[in-house]
């Protein structure tokens, strides 16, 4: 479970430094994390923590995710609680978990967080589902889809429309009654904001098609909707030009200095700069060439030599998870992995 969970698809945020992300005018973002191991329930959150007093959606924002995280805690402990009397070690079902990840992103003013959640509360699989919040840095409160147009009505008939148009691409992947499900959903809340700017709905596992299809997200860029979206959010959403995230460190986007090279659905990145990172050595000379913790880099690795740089598969770092706890899951076209230095 918490491999799949690991390797969701995630949107790109902005570019992390040290321990904080800095947007414009100084709002900030920093990475928290929540670890909790018992007898019956597992906790793993990865959640940010927006900017300061001086921007009031920040804790708007903040205050929304707490909440959040805190309404999934007390439902769980509940369910353990009333299952006590019958639960027995050997009950595989009666241990339950908590898994979240998070993307922030930024396009001028505006800012838009995502929450990739896993909940394991009993039955035969858990639960896949993502929470977004989406303001103006200087509002005081969260936008919903209808804020983002000139007129709400319009406005959200016009995205519905795209959804559907998108829908029938595909009508297999959907149950019959997607379309009307959609025309008379409220998505208030279901949207956010990818590094393209585009605007992004989205419908959890069973709300539009079975569990297996897993999220659906519809991305509609603001040319799509530009007569309908009022005339500074499509500014906004124009200036998005975020790096996508392809790789996590202790639950926060990563961006190597270096890049990240794509062949095929393969992620490489640069041997040396992630291998500092998880406390891995590295030497190079003429006669032995690299050598990763005093072993010569065979072509087993995958390594590639790019600009006298050294790129290895992402998949490489399996060999040392004694170094770091990393989740991986190589059916993931995205190649998305979570990197975490937690043993």
């Amino acid at each position: 479970m918490k491999k799949r969970f690991a390797a969701m698809a995630l949107s790109a945020a902005i570019v992390f430094c040290g321990i904080c992300a800095f947007a414009s005018d100084g709002f900030v973002v920093t990475p928290e994390k929540s670890f909790v191991s018992e007898e019956r329930y597992t906790e793993r959150i990865f959640y940010p923590v927006l900017g300061d007093s001086s921007f009031p959606i920040a804790k708007v924002i903040n205050d929304k995710i707490t909440d959040s995280m805190s309404a999934v805690r007390e439902n769980l402990k509940n369910i353990i609680n009333e299952t006590q009397d019958y639960y027995t070690e050997d009950m595989a079902t009666g241990i339950y978990s908590y898994y979240s990840v998070y993307q922030y992103n930024m396009c001028g003013d505006l800012v838009s967080v995502k929450t990739e959640n896993y909940v394991y509360s009993g039955g035969a699989h858990g639960m896949n589902y993502l929470a977004s919040y989406t303001g103006n840095i200087g509002g005081k409160d969260t936008f919903t889809l209808g804020g983002l147009f000139k007129e709400e009505q319009d406005g959200i008939k016009t995205a519905k429309n795209i959804v559907k148009e998108k829908i029938n691409e595909q009508k297999d992947m959907y149950f019959p009654e997607a379309l009307t499900t959609v025309e008379n959903m409220d998505l208030s809340n279901k949207f956010y904001i990818d590094e393209t700017g585009s605007i992004v709905i989205y419908f959890n596992p069973y709300e539009i098609a079975p569990y297996a299809a897993g999220i659906m997200e519809f991305s509609i860029s603001p040319d799509e909707l530009e007569n309908v979206l009022k005339t500074n959010i499509y500014s906004y959403l124009k200036s998005g030009k975020s790096e996508k995230c392809l790789l996590r460190f202790n639950g926060a986007p990563y961006y190597p200095e270096n890049g990240t090279l794509m062949s095929g659905s393969t992620l490489y990145v640069p041997l040396r700069e992630v291998a500092g990172k998880l406390g891995i050595d590295i030497q190079w000379s003429a006669e032995t060439g690299a050598l990763v913790n005093g072993e010569k880099l065979t072509q087993k690795s995958g390594a590639v030599l790019v600009n006298d740089m050294y790129y290895v598969p992402i998949a490489y770092f399996r060999l040392f998870e004694d170094y770091a706890d990393m989740v991986f899951d190589s059916d993931d076209i995205q190649n998305i992995f979570c990197i975490s230095d937690e043993k």
